[in-house]
C-alpha cells in the first residue's frame, strides 16, 4: 500500500494498493520524481511459490501509471532492494538480488523509463568465483549520466567483499 500525504498539514492526499496475486515479501523501496511526476515503488512479492521484484509507479494524483515483475532468468528467487530516480526524471534504476544460476544470488539492475515503465535495459553481476552477490544500494549521479550500484560480493580474497558497479545511463 502506498499512502500520499499533504506536507504543508499531514493530510492524506491518496491511497494505492497494488492488487498483488500473492504477498508482497519484503525489502521495500519507494522513490520520487525530482519534478514530483512520478512515485515509485519496489519490493519483492511472492509469486509462483518464489519472490520476484515488484516495481510499481503512480501519478502525482494517485494514478497507477505502470508496473512491472522482474523474475531472474531461473525463475527461482529474486529481491528488490532499492531504487532511485534520475535528476531530470525520465529514469527509474532499481536493484536488489536475484538466484544466480551456480550458486547463491547475482546483483541485478533494471533501468526503466519513468513514464511510461518500458524496461530500457537489465545488467547482472555474478562474481569470479560465481558465489553470491548482495546489491544493496542504487544511487544516480547528479548529471544523471551513471548510476552506481553498492552491495557485497564473496570473493576470491575473503568473503564479502565490498562492491561497486557504474553503469553509463546514457
Amino acid at each position: 500500500m502506498t499512502i500520499a500525504y499533504e506536507a504543508n498539514d499531514g493530510s492524506q492526499r491518496w491511497v494505492q494498493e497494488f492488487p498483488a496475486q500473492a504477498h508482497w515479501y519484503s525489502h521495500m523501496a519507494l522513490a520520487v520524481a525530482p519534478n514530483g511526476s512520478r512515485v515509485v515503488v519496489t519490493g519483492s512479492g511472492i509469486r509462483d511459490g518464489h519472490a520476484q521484484f515488484v516495481t510499481v509507479a503512480y501519478g502525482a494524483s494517485g494514478t497507477r501509471t505502470w508496473a512491472d515483475r522482474y523474475d531472474g532468468p531461473i525463475h527461482k528467487y529474486s529481491y528488490a532492494s532499492d531504487i532511485a530516480i534520475s535528476p531530470d526524471s525520465r529514469q527509474a534504476i532499481v536493484t536488489g538480488e536475484t538466484s544466480a544460476a551456480k550458486q547463491g544470488y547475482d546483483f541485478a539492475t533494471i533501468a526503466y523509463g519513468l513514464t511510461h515503465g518500458p524496461r530500457l535495459w537489465v545488467r547482472r553481476y555474478d562474481g569470479p568465483d560465481s558465489l553470491s552477490d548482495n546489491a544493496s544500494t542504487v544511487a544516480i549521479g547528479p548529471t544523471g549520466s551513471s548510476a552506481y550500484v553498492a552491495g557485497e560480493s564473496d570473493g576470491i580474497v575473503r568473503n564479502d567483499d565490498y562492491l561497486t558497479i557504474r553503469y553509463s545511463l546514457k
